[in-house]
């Protein structure tokens, strides 16, 4: 993607979204923030379930409060997998239900 927009207005960055500093440390000065990092491979947060908690949702939280400190006009938080009624740790994280861990 970075190769094809070619635009010195677009920066790319790579971060610990789990890492809430590492997410201040781009944060400031930026107007639009696609938010992209999830854990998705359900054996891996099946094994690792905390992981997948940090990844999916302490990492969005932390874009999103980092995002609202640092005054970004807009969000946009992808996510190819939600799950209704989740029956796993992976869908447990990307629910877009309220449940009580």
């Amino acid at each position: 993607m970075r190769i094809e927009l070619n635009n010195p207005k677009v920066e790319f960055y790579i971060v610990d979204v789990r890492d809430r500093d590492s997410v201040d440390n781009v944060m400031e000065g930026v107007d639009l923030v696609f938010h992209a990092a999830a854990l998705n491979q359900v054996p891996s947060c099946e094994f690792f379930p905390m992981q997948a908690v940090l990844t999916n949702i302490i990492g969005g939280h932390n874009v999103i409060e980092s995002a609202i400190h640092y005054g970004v006009s807009s969000v946009v938080c992808l996510s190819t997998d939600k799950a209704v009624y989740p029956v796993n740790a992976m869908g447990m994280t990307k629910s877009e239900e309220k449940h009580n861990f």
